[in-house]
């Protein structure tokens, strides 16, 4: 419903004299146009819809804040957020993820309220809706999940609050929390 982007001036080198061009006579654009630089998204709405084809993940929220800058995406909804990506969907109220310098993978996420966690079978039909796919995994909790790099190539992936891990008809664990760590980079345990 609404976009809002931040721009702020980009002053490039300070040893370099700004330089200013005429207007463009086609656009009307100056040379300040050209020296702004991107910083800040902000998306609300009764549905915010964001899909990414190079991380084959698409979201629904009312709620996207995106800090350039800061490398931070913070997503919410008073309901859940629900985030697909491949075999894996989260549901959550707030999401904040931390992007690596790159600004290319996720390097940190916190999950707060009560949320859910599925991790399909590879082989489930994916356009068959969710709820008719086959989960391999499954998890729960009441007020955080947080991912974050440990040692030696590991991500910690903490479940706090009443939490539940289940690998569907091999185990379940239950306990306040639950720690368990995954290969960096593809999330499998």
């Amino acid at each position: 419903e609404t976009l809002t982007l931040v721009f702020e001036r980009d002053e490039g080198d300070p040893a370099t004299p700004p330089q200013n061009p005429p207007a463009s006579p086609a656009t009307g654009a100056s040379a300040i146009d050209a020296k702004l630089k991107f910083r800040r998204l902000l998306a609300v709405g009764p549905e915010v819809t964001v899909r990414s084809a190079r991380s084959d993940m698409q979201g629904w929220m009312t709620s996207l804040n995106y800090d350039e800058q800061n490398r931070i995406i913070a997503l919410s909804d008073p309901r859940h957020v629900r985030l697909l990506q491949r075999n894996n969907e989260i549901l959550c109220p707030e999401i904040t993820a931390v992007l690596d310098e790159d600004k290319k993978q996720i390097e940190q996420v916190e999950c707060r309220g009560a949320g859910q966690l599925y991790q399909y079978a590879r082989d489930t039909d994916q356009n068959l809706p969710t709820t008719r796919k086959k989960r391999e995994l499954s998890a729960t909790w009441q007020r955080v999940l947080k991912k974050v790099p440990d040692v030696d190539g590991l991500d910690l992936i903490e479940l706090t609050g009443r939490a539940e891990l289940k690998r569907i008809g091999q185990m379940s664990l239950e306990a306040d929390v639950i720690g368990i760590w995954v290969t960096r980079g593809n999330g499998r345990i």
